[in-house]
């Protein structure tokens, strides 16, 4: 009787320990249950949704005031481009010519007069005088000398070879007329054109010219035309025109 009430005590004990095990497993699990509640605020992230429109509104003005201005660079690159106009272009500069009768300036020898000379300037070389000199080849005789003469029936006729057409519009003499030691002004400059060196148009001439000390230019402007020769033609009378350069200008 002892032994199964022994064993009788021992199930007692057992069930009451079971018992006390069963009755604390939910007290534990309430705790665990209650965490997913504490992490529901931290899924929310409105920081981050915040964020975003802030970056893309700050990316947009950036890349389209960084293109403007790029745009702009282009416009004068092309204007660069354009073809420049250039005025004032002697284009007898350096170019061939022919002279009438003895086809130079005067140049007489000891033999020839007592007074030898040697007016023969280079025409188209740019080079020009500002005062009258009796120098060798500072200024071109134009002169109706029967012995070594230009001007044959009293006209001489100086043709510059300008090498190809060229679109013109002015043709200039730079001379002096001092009124004194044989030297003067010619009655007349006229200016013709031509394309094949044969048939010649007038397009300006002038029979007025100024005296005095100092030499200066005498402009002859006339329309735009094409011409590969262009004439100057001194009617002279008893005295020397004294020329030491001629100009002919693009337009």
């Amino acid at each position: 009787m002892k032994k199964i009430a022994v064993i009788l005590a021992l199930v007692f004990v057992m069930s009451l320990a079971l018992a006390a095990c069963n009755n604390s497993t939910p007290a534990e699990s309430t705790p665990a249950e209650s965490t997913p509640a504490e992490s529901t605020p931290e899924e929310s992230t409105p920081e981050e949704s915040v964020a975003e429109p802030v970056d893309e509104s700050s990316e947009e003005p950036v890349d389209e005031s960084s293109e403007e201005p790029e745009e702009s660079s282009e416009e004068p690159e092309e204007s660069s481009e354009e073809p420049v106009v250039v005025g004032d272009e002697n284009v007898a500069l350096g170019k061939s010519y022919t002279v009438t009768g003895s086809g130079k300036g005067l140049i007489l020898t000891k033999e020839q007069s007592e007074y030898p000379c040697h007016y023969n300037a280079n025409l188209t070389d740019g080079v020009t005088s500002p005062e009258i000199s009796y120098a060798e080849d500072v200024w071109f005789s134009v002169s109706p000398n029967p012995d070594a003469g230009n001007a044959p029936g009293g006209v001489c006729g100086i043709v510059v070879d300008l090498g190809k057409d060229t679109a013109v519009n002015c043709a200039r003499v730079h001379m002096i007329n001092p009124g004194e030691a044989g030297i003067g002004a010619p009655s007349e400059i006229a200016i013709a054109v031509s394309s094949d060196g044969k048939t010649f148009k007038t397009v300006a001439s002038q029979t007025s010219f100024e005296e005095g000390a100092d030499a200066y230019w005498v402009d002859f402007g006339f329309d735009s035309t094409n011409a590969r020769y262009v004439q100057f033609s001194f009617t002279v009378t008893a005295v020397h025109n004294f020329i030491d350069e001629l100009a002919v200008i693009a337009g």
